[in-house]
Formats: structure tokens, sequence, C-alpha cells
């Protein structure tokens, strides 16, 4: 991940569900700064199969993992998204939903695990993993 201000070389960043959900998804929904500014990416998963998703953003071939802030999904479906022609990503269940009250406000949330696989139909997986955490209001 590229260097992110106010951060020392080195710095793993692996928040728990509940840290995504209050630091990261309610601001942004709220239209608020989010904490950490810069480590995030604001980008559509959709937009791009994900080496180029990673390469587009500056992320490195040695790049594991990264975090995205995406554009919500407006249909609710979660069994296949069609990824810029080049792919799909395919749910494969349901890891975890649950409630967190922020600010006098309860937020329902869930967790997908969803796998991409090459052309428009379940080819098998290409071996990336997307979790997915929405809110559910």
């Amino acid at each position: 991940m590229a260097a992110v201000p106010g951060l020392t070389g080195g710095f793993k960043f692996t928040p728990d569900d509940d840290e995504v959900i209050e630091l990261y998804l309610v601001p942004s929904l709220r239209r608020q700064p989010t904490a950490l500014a810069g480590v995030l990416i604001h980008d559509d998963p959709l937009s791009a199969p994900p080496w180029k998703l990673f390469s587009n953003n500056g992320l490195d071939d040695d790049a594991k993992e990264a975090y995205f802030l995406a554009p919500g999904d407006t249909t609710k479906s979660r069994k296949v998204r069609v990824c810029a022609n080049e792919g799909t990503w395919v749910t494969q269940r349901l890891e975890k939903s649950g409630e967190l009250w922020i600010d006098g406000e309860t937020f329902a949330w869930q967790k997908h695990r969803l796998n991409f696989h090459s052309g428009k139909a379940k080819s098998g997986s290409m071996g990336w993993v997307m979790h997915d955490v929405t809110s559910q209001e």
C-alpha cells in the first residue's frame, strides 16, 4: 500500500469488523471524513478485474490486500456481479451480520465473502477474494 501521511512505514492496517463500520462505513454514509484518510481507496471494485484495480490505484504486484470504499449496490443482489465484462464476483457465503450502536443510531450490517471468476459464469475461482461489508439501511 502507498504511504499514508501520519503513519510509520510498515504499519499493518487490520481493522476488525466493528472498526470498519464505525470508522469508515458510517462516516462515509454521513458524508463525513473517515479515520486515517488515505488508508481506504475510493474506487468501484466492479470497474476492473482485481489485478487492474490494484494497478490503477498504485498498488504494486506484491500487494496482498487493499481496502476500498465503493459506491453502494442498489440492487441488493449478492449472487453474481459482473466486473467490467472480464469476470464475475460470486458470493460464497454470508460471513457475519450484526448491529452497531453509533451516536444514537443503530446500523445493521452484513459481511459477504465473494470469489473472482473469469468470464461470466462460475468457471472456477481465480484466487481473488473480496469481503463486502454493507449497511442494511
